[in-house]
């Protein structure tokens, strides 16, 4: 159901207008939230059980999962589950309170950034980036440890080619894969490796 509330959150403008969305996990690590986002597309933000998801659970009574609740900016729930939950049941929920359907806005950046392909989420031995693009002229990626130190750094001479990067070499976890052309960030992704 995350893809359905992933198209939900694009329908009413990535968190841009009136409804912000949010992912709320009860138990779970922030690894296991990061592959769940990966693996099923969703791109609004989420908080593991880790973090502080099981407290929020617990204080607004969530105990069936998933749950999708419709809390006012005042803190009360004013939908305590839509269920059965789909996009349109959603939308149309949401639309009953007043709340406009808006477009996400995009930059150059996102558009360029729809032309760029990572997979598989998670990595296990290879990490393929396929960019279908003619536009960039000078790519450069480069992953990123959680402490911010780059662990590989790669000159991508050419574009509209699928590159392959050998992961069995890195540490599993959380890593940030980013492409910059021409000192612009273009791309920047949150990926996982699991051997």
């Amino acid at each position: 159901m995350a893809p359905q509330g992933n198209a939900s959150y694009i329908y009413f403008g990535c968190n841009q207008g009136d409804v912000i969305f949010l992912g709320i996990d009860d138990g779970d690590s922030d690894a296991e939230v990061i592959n769940f986002d990966n693996q099923f597309g969703i791109d609004y933000p989420t908080i593991s059980g880790d973090k502080g998801g099981t407290t929020i659970c617990n204080n607004y009574g969530i105990t069936a999962y998933p749950t999708y609740i419709l809390i006012a900016p005042n803190r009360n729930i004013v939908v305590q589950d839509m269920w059965p939950f789909s996009t349109a049941i959603c939308n149309s929920t949401l639309e009953s309170y007043g709340i406009q359907s808006m477009p996400c806005q995009t930059s150059i950046n996102d558009l360029l950034a729809k032309t760029i392909a990572i997979y598989p989420i998670p990595a296990q031995s290879e990490l393929f980036i396929d960019i279908q693009n003619n536009k960039l002229t000078n790519p450069i990626l480069s992953i990123y440890d959680v402490t911010g130190q780059i662990i590989y750094l790669e000159n991508l001479k050419t574009n509209n080619a699928v590159h392959t990067i050998n992961t069995s070499l890195i540490n599993n976890g959380s890593y940030i894969l980013q492409i910059v052309d021409n000192s612009e960030v273009i791309f920047r992704k949150l990926i996982s490796i699991a051997h």
